[in-house]
């Protein structure tokens, strides 16, 4: 795998969950409507909860609950279980649109890459200078299979976080319906979000990559200079160094983007 977007990450970052693993996201499913009659449960209470405090200030203001009232209470919680019952599917919505997100962005990205090889030093070189240029070879090399690796673990690590959310978001719901806990839900909805558009984050990072590194690698292969060749390896550890730390920090950069 090369420091770019591979067809093998690409599709596992433009995937719904569905496809994605689909043994998975069954067993994820089941889990989640495991959880809807627990969620409808609290649901309930906290209808009964605000049903009673309404009646009690009605009886105190107006003489008794008014159809209309009833009607407007009966319609939000309505809506509430049907989110409930639907909230897989609100996650898939939510990552069907991170998916074309993701999809745009690589549709903008040029087409230029590179195998992610750090080249040997060229040129007639002394044993000392040959040494040290191939002890910096070795280095950038390292450098490079990390950020490749962090591609993967990163990639791993953000499905496995959407399919989490997918078991829980039954319980989330109900606690938009409370206003002590509706700022919890918020944020897990903000996390949601976070979530789906590092994948688009990847995308871009990865996508731009070539275009970063690609004047390094041609130069080593080019020049037989000592001092420009050490140049180029240590360029390509500190650009490799910030692009890992750019690629680590995906998820918190997508939290900033939608204020989370």
């Amino acid at each position: 795998m090369a420091v770019t977007i591979s067809s093998d990450t690409l599709t596992q970052l433009t995937d719904n969950l569905q496809h994605y693993n689909p043994t998975l996201n069954t067993a994820v499913e089941k889990a989640a409507g495991a959880l809807q009659p627990l969620a409808l449960a609290f649901l309930s209470i906290l209808f009964l909860m605000e049903w009673l405090e309404m009646s009690k200030k009605f009886n105190v203001d107006n003489g008794g609950l008014t159809l209309e009232a009833l009607a407007e209470l009966g319609i939000k919680y309505l809506i509430a279980v049907t989110l409930i019952l639907g909230g897989t599917h609100i996650v898939d919505a939510l990552v069907w649109c991170g998916i074309a997100l993701a999809k745009i962005i690589n549709t903008w990205l040029p087409a230029q890459s590179f195998d992610g090889v750090v080249k040997p030093p060229s040129g007639h070189l002394g044993f000392m200078e040959s040494a040290l240029l191939t002890l910096f070879q070795f280095l950038a090399q390292i450098f490079v299979w990390i950020s490749e690796m962090i591609i993967k673990i990163l990639v791993f690590l953000r499905s496995i976080q959407l399919y989490m959310v997918k078991v829980v978001i039954p319980i989330f719901v109900v606690f938009f319906m409370s206003e002590q806990l509706k700022g919890i839900a918020i944020g897990f909805l903000k996390q949601i979000a976070a979530i789906v558009i590092q994948g688009a984050v990847l995308v871009l990072v990865v996508g731009i990559a070539p275009l970063v590194f690609s004047n390094d690698f041609a130069n080593i292969a080019a020049s037989g200079d000592v001092m420009t060749n050490l140049a180029n390896y240590i360029g390509i550890i500190i650009k490799m160094f910030v692009f890992a730390f750019l690629l680590v920090g995906s998820q918190n950069k997508a939290k900033q983007w939608i204020g989370a």
